[in-house]
């Protein structure tokens, strides 16, 4: 609904594991790795 109302249809979320504010730089880490296919998909139009 908030990609409709922002006018961004086509945009594909990537889904990040929660929490994010409350865990180590360690644990952090490993979750932008679990992120980064997602993201590298999205950016090449995968």
């Amino acid at each position: 609904m908030q990609r409709t109302a922002l006018g961004m249809e086509a945009l594909e979320p990537v889904v990040v594991t929660h929490p994010l504010s409350t865990i180590t730089a360690e644990q952090l880490d490993a979750r932008a790795r679990e992120a980064a296919p997602q993201v590298r998909a999205r950016w090449l139009g995968r």
